[in-house]
């Protein structure tokens, strides 16, 4: 009809039909009037099958949509370049992110170096210059947003055509999520590389501690007993003196490697640190000397937490004496104390800490501050930024094992320049049942003429303690042997006043020895002693905080006092 409507006038066109077979045939036909005398008398035309070709037509047409679908729907940036830098092809995630970053809306035909901002043109240059010189790479960046910081990684691909590259690709994917997550195992990976190394130097200083202690209490015990009486013009005196000196300087140190490792010896009480602080200024004050200003801010009703007073005192003296160090010339140490909750998103933040109630000691100087990198590092035992000589490397990793064996959390702020602070987060304690108080000693010798059983089976500590005994008015029995120590007490017929023995000894403890001490003198009292560590004792069913302990070493001051103290409670 349409021939036939437009005469004169030839027409293709392509038309579906169906066969009797069912299959359907793609035909082409092509038409012209027949005319004579102006008048129409037919149609002439022929027709041929273009199925097949009509097939990979479609296929085409749908092979391109397709592409082009995947490319406009992914997530990903797509783009290619000639080797003008031109644009060829953007999809719109890389459009879209290019405005928001550049604000420059990218066309095909685009130079795309030449919209970058100048700074980042050498960077781009260089990569697409190795790209388009064939070489196939990936390159992960930083990306700083409105909302943070993303991590893109860029596939840089050649596009080669007859062996020449005639441009390239590009597939830029958001993978924020993965490099948070690489960034979180790493970052746990090193907090157990150094917990492990932490426990490493931990049981380094529990394994040498007992041994240690002794050999250092032989040495403090016979310096202190050759100077008791000895006149000051004496031409050993000087040298005893110093002998002793260093043998108390080596006792300190084992005890903040102790402390470090979490293992020190400790009898915690019921602390008020607003009353322990103020108990502490003067001294502190002398430690960070006259030209800086210790100013002291305690809050009002604040919590009592569960701790050794004596560790108090060397978490204040330690920050007070790196304080002193860290001022030039004048300056300002702060003391503050606060009632504080440590919330999910706090720890979730903070490796290391758990939500709770806490009492906040917090220590800030006006100092010369610390560098990111030597805070990473502030913590470890023997670490120090001091000269030779200056220091041991063990106060802050003192403060650091104390507060841990203490179930709480420390950190610290700090920037060149800016002074530091420190964060002291100790978990508020819920007053119950008794407190004990750890032995304390007095200022002057104390004497006494009570009868007092000696046990310990290191010949070198019970001979000394024995010297030390004697020559304060005390009647002594002695044995490195509890089994002999049994058989003492059955044999003396008189009172026998107190039991010093060591705890751990071969054959029998010193626990289950004054059981069977007391069993023979029911009014028997007792004072135990040790070198090992807090953690070793325990395993022997002794907790030190419900006996009358006496760490190792001591001097005759220490011993005599803390003897008293167990025979007149």
């Amino acid at each position: 009809k349409k021939i036939l409507d437009n005469p004169g006038q030839p027409l293709t066109f392509e038309i579906r039909y169906k066969c009797k077979n069912g299959e359907f045939k793609w035909i082409e036909f092509t038409g012209v009037n027949l005319l004579h005398d102006n008048d129409i008398k037919g149609v002439l035309g022929n027709y041929h099958d273009i199925s097949n070709r009509k097939k990979s037509e479609i296929a085409n047409s749908a092979s391109i949509a397709n592409i082009t679908a995947i490319m406009e729907n992914t997530t990903d940036s797509i783009w290619t370049i000639n080797q003008s830098y031109e644009v060829i092809y953007i999809n719109s995630v890389f459009k879209n992110a290019y405005k928001a970053s550049f604000n420059i809306t990218l066309e095909p035909g685009t130079n795309l170096l030449e919209s970058l901002p100048e700074y980042l043109i050498p960077i781009w240059k260089s990569r697409y210059d190795r790209v388009l010189a064939g070489e196939r790479f990936s390159i992960i960046d930083e990306v700083p947003t409105a909302t943070g910081t993303i991590f893109i990684e860029v596939l840089f691909n050649p596009i080669v055509i007859n062996n020449e590259v005639t441009g390239a690709s590009f597939f830029g994917r958001d993978i924020t999520s993965r490099k948070l997550e690489e960034l979180e195992r790493e970052k746990l990976q090193a907090q157990l590389t150094q917990a492990q190394k932490m426990e490493s130097v931990g049981r380094l200083a529990g394994g040498v501690a007992h041994d240690f202690n002794n050999m250092l209490g032989v040495i403090i015990g016979h310096a202190d007993m050759l100077l008791d009486g000895m006149a000051a013009n004496n031409e050993n005196y000087i040298d005893l003196t110093e002998i002793l000196n260093a043998a108390k300087r080596s006792a300190d140190l084992t005890r903040q490697l102790l402390a470090f490792a979490r293992k020190q010896t400790i009898i915690p009480k019921a602390l008020d640190l607003n009353k322990t602080v103020d108990g502490m200024l003067k001294m502190l004050g002398r430690l960070i000397g006259e030209n800086v200003e210790l100013i002291w801010k305690p809050s009002e009703n604040l919590n009592p937490v569960m701790m050794d007073p004596s560790q108090i005192d060397q978490i204040l003296a330690n920050l007070c004496v790196n304080a002193h160090d860290a001022i030039n010339g004048v300056g300002s140490v702060i003391i503050e104390t606060e009632n504080i909750i440590l919330d999910d998103k706090f720890c979730n933040n903070h490796e290391g800490a758990v939500p709770g109630e806490y009492v906040l000691l917090k220590v800030s100087d006006s100092g010369i501050g610390m560098t990111q990198n030597v805070q990473e590092h502030l913590f470890e035992p023997f670490f120090t930024t001091k000269e030779v000589g200056e220091g041991t490397g063990l106060g802050l990793s003192t403060i650091y094992g104390i507060v841990k064996q203490n179930n709480g959390y420390i950190k610290v702020t700090s920037k060149p320049d800016e002074g530091s602070t420190f964060y002291i987060y100790l978990p508020k304690h819920n007053i119950k049942g008794a407190i004990y108080q750890s032995i304390i000693p007095g200022s002057t010798l104390s004497m006494g003429s009570e009868t007092i059983l000696i046990v310990e089976d290191d010949p070198a500590i019970l001979s000394i303690v024995s010297k030390m005994l004697k020559t304060s008015g005390y009647n002594l029995l002695t044995t490195n042997n509890p089994i002999a120590a049994i058989d003492l007490a059955k044999e003396h017929e008189n009172t026998i006043h107190l039991l010093l023995t060591d705890i751990i000894m071969p054959e029998m403890n010193g626990h289950d020895l004054s059981q069977k001490i007391i069993e023979i003198h029911p009014d028997i009292k007792t004072l135990f002693m040790s070198g090992y560590t807090a953690d070793i004792i325990s395993t022997y069913g002794v907790t030190i905080e419900n006996i009358n302990f006496l760490q190792k070493p001591f001097t005759r001051q220490i011993l005599t006092t803390a003897i008293s103290k167990v025979l007149h409670t």
